[in-house]
């Protein structure tokens, strides 16, 4: 376990989507170090990532074969990289 988290990302399985999509991301959030959360669908190619800003936290989703930017790593990620070695 580490005790700061910066960046959380959790992967979804069929039985558990709605509660790592709704409850776990609010649940990261109230973390005073975490940055950045990505939640990865384990069955289709999606990624919502939450990133707190000074404005609260900006929420994006990313779909198909799109990119979203991690400004805690500097670099537009893709999700031809997050999926890869996957079949999904």
């Amino acid at each position: 376990m580490v005790p700061s988290p910066v960046l959380l990302v959790e992967v979804t399985s069929p039985s558990s989507r709605s509660v790592d999509f709704l409850l776990k991301p609010g649940e990261y959030s109230e973390l005073e170090s975490v940055r950045e959360i990505w939640v990865v669908e384990g069955h289709r190619r999606r990624v919502r990532t939450w990133t707190r800003t000074e404005r609260g936290w900006e929420i994006v989703d990313t779909i198909g074969s799109g990119t979203f930017r991690s400004e805690l790593l500097g670099a537009d990620i893709t999700l031809d990289e997050v999926y890869e070695d996957t079949t999904v």
